[in-house]
């Protein structure tokens, strides 16, 4: 029952998608992986269990857990790592004031550490320059602002995992806009992202790729009478509503698939209370739209 011990046993509580994202490392080159779920799909308890194994098999690690706050950092992981502490007798230790774990009592000299912060502006992700990582994981991805993100990927981040050949993790649900580094991590046919499942498939062999990315759903995580009540709840509602399996929320929602829902893009002219006059058509213009 020593720190790889108990490392196994986090392993043996995942089901097998949660399974794969946890022991993926990635392309040798890049070592960047990215998950994309719907909400309460189990993507949390996989990135806890990375962090957690991270600690637990290498000497004085250092991980990072990053939200849009540190608020919401708190909100989504604290209460877990407390809860895996008792549920995997870790020993670590807790610093409620600036949120870090550590594991001292697993028969390694130097401690490990995992920290969780936000990082929802410029001055924030500053925090991050000059300190070597093990493992950092981004949740929330969607959220952050394209620009923010990238930089912070590129520019903070990812130097201080090469420090220590780690591994560089982002997370969340998808949404409504098709575009920024999430989208282009975790969306099918990217050219700089391959699905974990086609791993094995010949177009894949040998080919360079920046993100190794996993995805699942709700229906995957019904493996447990509460999570499968989840995915029943979820099909009832999908019914009540009377949606197909092309509704956008339903695709997003329970399927944790990117798309975009066109008609909340459109503007409705209604002749009763709108005064718009459409200026002449012409060639370029059939419509008579305002130039801008």
């Amino acid at each position: 029952s020593g720190a790889i011990g108990k490392a196994d046993r986090i392993l043996d509580d995942l089901f097998p998608a949660q399974r794969a994202f946890v022991l993926d490392r990635g392309h040798p080159d890049t070592r960047r992986i990215a998950v994309r779920t719907p909400g309460q799909a189990g993507k949390s308890t996989g990135v806890r269990a990375r962090l957690m194994r991270t600690c637990l098999t290498i000497p004085g690690a250092k991980a990072l857990y990053l939200a849009l706050s540190r608020g919401s950092a708190k909100e989504i992981l604290w209460s877990d790592l407390k809860n895996a502490n008792q549920q995997y007798d870790l020993r670590a230790s807790f610093n409620n004031s600036d949120l870090s774990m550590t594991f001292s009592e697993t028969g390694r000299e130097l401690p490990s550490r995992i920290l969780l912060a936000g990082a929802d502006d410029q001055k924030d992700i500053e925090k991050y320059r000059g300190i070597p990582q093990d493992e950092v994981c981004v949740d929330e991805c969607k959220s952050f602002p394209a620009k923010l993100l990238e930089e912070l990927i590129d520019e903070v981040l990812q130097p201080r995992i090469n420090t220590r050949n780690g591994q560089l993790v982002l997370a969340g649900t998808p949404g409504k806009i098709l575009d920024g580094p999430f989208y282009h991590a975790t969306r099918v046919g990217s050219p700089i992202a391959r699905p974990w499942v086609d791993r094995e498939r010949p177009e894949w062999l040998d080919k360079a790729f920046e993100w190794s990315f996993h995805t699942w759903t709700l229906a995957d995580n019904a493996t447990t009478p509460e999570t499968a009540a989840l995915w029943a709840r979820a099909l009832a509602f999908k019914a009540t509503r009377g949606w197909t399996d092309a509704n956008p929320a339903w695709r997003r929602e329970s399927l944790g698939e990117w798309t975009t829902d066109a008609i909340g893009l459109v503007y409705r002219f209604d002749a009763a209370k709108d005064t718009w006059t459409p200026g002449p058509a012409t060639e370029g213009n059939p419509f008579g739209l305002p130039p801008e």
